[in-house]
């Protein structure tokens, strides 16, 4: 769904490149003089830090983003996994292959991950990476196992793990083996005698998901020119009915799984892209929540979209995913769910023809590395603009095994309490194995009772799916 080139839209490219030239020559006039001087403290404390403290390095532009102080006191964000294994393993198995796969000098031509054996220290006032010697690397401390207690449910556990500090001075990781048996597990297949072991893994921030997108320097170019313009056209949010008055508290999750086929099915039929049909169900559950709560529906509402693929995964000679953050605006007013795709899917193509999905990336990341850790914490811990909703989708491959036997389902995990607070709703889907697996992260302070919060995945998104699929004629499962 490619908008034609027309002779208005050459012009409409030349005025916009003009103006944003002229944008730019204010910028640069306005903005030299401050942004040099964070640049000059930044590099004179990196050379500092290079002199008398051998064991630190800079962070990366992408960890900047999200960096407001020391690992084991205020997290950034934790991004992790949950994943359900068929069958029983045992913690050894699980240290053991995690340290012959993970944690060696080399695997195959995968370098080291130096993040397993770092965490986040301040120096100077600015945030760094510090190396850790090997012996802090202690498996029995970093992988252990977690049995459920009589009445406890696996969400619970994540809740409270995901908020969990990372240990002073220790590498910023964790696995937890889950065994789940007949006694505490509402799964069918493990009430049919099928054993299942939860292995949870959560980081500091985990760049090896995420691949920047390959770009000339002088596409790049093109790119920023234009953006001021753009960003100027940008609508703003609108009405937010979910907004939080105060920073949250906790951050509490709830899972679902939904066919891969069918999306896939309506992403042919109609030409959208997987974010649209997901932004669209969730605006449609959120829609049904708030009738059910009585609130006032605005006619349209905004989601931040993250790491959608650069292209169509057939089109990839790499399967990855690439660094792109969007603000999509999806009507909420409307009760059609194809009215609702098809709306979103013109807002998705009109924000990324106008390049605006790498701003994030090219421009508020690199500007971030260059702040201070208070001036990171004053601006990251702010809700300035109301985009407090969001979606990250991950592409993932046909199918998992881990120490032979199938992994079931991957729920990705992220937790933002510390560097974004204000944060309402953050969806996390990962498609794989024919399936697509979903996270709802959302703030306690709105959702006190976890059932509320459960029934928007296993009600109204279910609902709001099947009601899709029913309007675009397709079928439910293969």
């Amino acid at each position: 769904m490619k908008t034609p080139t027309t002779p208005s839209s050459k012009f409409s490219k030349s005025l916009k490149f003009i103006l944003g030239a002229i944008c730019w020559t204010f910028i640069i006039i306005l903005f030299t003089i401050p942004l040099c001087i964070l640049a000059i403290s930044k590099v004179v404390v990196i050379l500092l830090a290079k002199l008398v403290r051998k064991d630190l390095s800079s962070v990366t532009t992408g960890d900047a983003a999200f960096t407001i102080g020391c690992s084991w006191e205020k997290s950034k964000l934790s991004l992790g996994l949950l994943c359900h294994v068929q069958g029983h393993l045992k913690l050894e198995q699980v240290q053991d292959r995690f340290s012959s796969s993970l944690l060696a000098p080399k695997v195959g031509n995968c370098p080291k991950y130096e993040k397993l054996f770092s965490c986040l220290v301040t120096f100077c006032g600015y945030v760094f990476s510090k190396t850790l010697p090997p012996e802090a690397v202690d498996l029995n401390k970093l992988i252990y196992e977690r049995k459920l207690h009589p009445g406890e449910s696996l969400e619970q556990v994540v809740d409270d793990w995901m908020e969990k500090r990372y240990g002073e001075l220790m590498p910023a990781w964790e696995v937890m083996v889950i065994p789940m048996s007949r006694s505490n597990n509402n799964n069918d297949e493990v009430k049919d005698g099928i054993e299942e072991t939860i292995i949870a893994f959560k980081m500091h921030h985990a760049p090896y998901l995420v691949k920047e997108v390959n770009e000339s320097i002088w596409k790049k170019i093109l790119d920023a020119i234009s953006t001021p313009v753009n960003l100027f056209m940008l609508e703003g949010p609108g009405t937010n009915p979910l907004k939080l008055t105060k920073p949250q508290t906790k951050w509490i999750y709830t899972f679902t799984t939904v066919d891969l086929a069918p999306m896939k099915a309506i992403r042919a039929k109609y030409d959208v892209h997987f974010a649209s049909i997901m932004l669209s169900l969730i605006v449609g559950s959120i829609r049904q929540y708030l009738l059910e709560k009585e609130k006032e529906l605005p006619a349209n509402l905004s989601l931040v979209d993250t790491l959608p693929c650069q292209l169509h995964p057939s089109q990839n000679h790499i399967l990855c995913n690439h660094w792109t953050i969007g603000i999509i605006k999806s009507p909420l007013a409307a009760d059609n769910p194809l009215e609702r795709v098809i709306e979103t899917e013109k807002n998705f193509l009109r924000f990324h023809e106008a390049g605006l999905q790498k701003v994030a990336v090219n421009y508020l990341f690199p500007f971030a590395w260059l702040f201070p850790q208070f001036m990171a914490e004053k601006v990251l811990q702010k809700d300035r603009i109301g985009f407090n909703l969001g979606l990250t989708s991950l592409v993932g491959a046909n199918k998992y095994e881990f120490l032979g036997q199938r992994i079931k389902m991957i729920y990705p995990l992220l937790t933002l309490i510390d560097s974004h607070p204000f944060t309402v709703f953050s969806w996390f889907t990962f498609s794989h194995s024919d399936k697509v697996d979903i996270t709802l992260g959302a703030a306690s302070d709105l959702f006190p009772c976890r059932n509320s919060l459960s029934k928007i995945t296993e009600d109204y998104f279910h609902t709001e799916f099947r009601n899709l699929c029913l309007q675009c004629g397709i079928p439910l499962s293969s």
